[in-house]
């Protein structure tokens, strides 16, 4: 179902009044309720619902995940990571929109690196994820490595960046895939060796921008052949116009993906941030 912040299956092993007629417990997490209430009524939601036990009707099914929201206090997840207004002033002063949806703001982020800022930005993504059990943290060389290793530093977990060309050093298995570059207008290869990647440990994958989706695809299918468990993922800009939440969707990955500043519009030569 879309909009899945996190999930978590538990063995019921009895209940207060002794025996229970319950195996397994699945417990869905959402930002708030009214994104729960959302991603029950869209397709997806639809189907899963449909592939329930007969003995769980839909509307015990809604009454308990909404009991479950509100006792949790799940929080939406703006307000579980530090204010990062700062690096919205910095992209409203000095974020150039070049047309065809190209946002340059190197003097932050792709060329010049603040490293107070980019520390500030590790850490709003470590808050958003840490409840997770981050084991690994993923990502695109080059401008991804910056903010992936600043969230592994606060989650204290590896980071590995997936490579462009592969080195003679490179030896053994690797895992490859191809994705399309908006500013060099091509398709780039992503390389990682194996031995980085291992089954059944939690990733994040963390980088720079979500547009089209198809980068963190690429690398979502990376984590999917390592047999690992993808577990979300964290961008330091969303340019949301674009669609790329929808594209991780349709390929089959549906995982809670945050980011620290999103962008609605860049008609007529604007920036427009929610």
């Amino acid at each position: 179902m879309p909009d899945v912040t996190r999930r978590q299956v538990n063995s019921v092993v009895g209940s207060p009044t002794g025996s229970s007629p319950f195996y397994r417990q699945l417990e869905v997490y959402f930002a708030d309720q009214a994104r729960m209430n959302e991603s029950l009524r869209s397709p997806r939601g639809q189907e899963a619902g449909r592939e329930l036990d007969p003995r769980c009707p839909p509307a015990a099914l809604t009454s308990c995940l909404r009991t479950f929201t509100r006792r949790q206090g799940a929080r939406p997840l703006q307000e579980r990571h530090p204010d990062m207004q700062a690096l919205k002033d910095r992209i409203a002063a000095e974020g150039q929109n070049l047309g065809s949806g190209i946002l340059k703001i190197d003097s932050i982020l792709n060329h010049q690196i603040d490293p107070k800022l980019m520390f500030e930005m590790g850490e709003a993504m470590a808050a958003v994820f840490r409840g997770l059990n981050v084991q690994r943290i993923l990502t695109a060389e080059i401008s991804g490595i910056c903010p992936a290793l600043t969230a592994g530093y606060a989650l204290n977990v590896p980071v590995v960046y997936a490579r462009k060309l592969k080195p003679i050093t490179m030896a053994g298995p690797v895992y490859l895939e191809t994705a399309p570059s908006h500013t060099k207008g091509a398709q780039v290869n992503l390389l990682v060796a194996a031995e980085f990647l291992h089954p059944h440990e939690n990733v994040l994958i963390v980088d720079d921008f979500l547009a089209s989706g198809k980068t963190l695809a690429a690398l979502a299918r990376m984590v999917r052949s390592a047999r690992a468990n993808l577990v979300g993922a964290g961008v330091v800009v969303e340019k949301s116009f674009e669609s790329g939440r929808t594209y991780m969707q349709q390929q089959g990955f549906d995982i809670p993906i945050h980011s620290l500043v999103t962008i609605t519009s860049m008609d007529d030569g604007k920036i427009v941030m929610a």
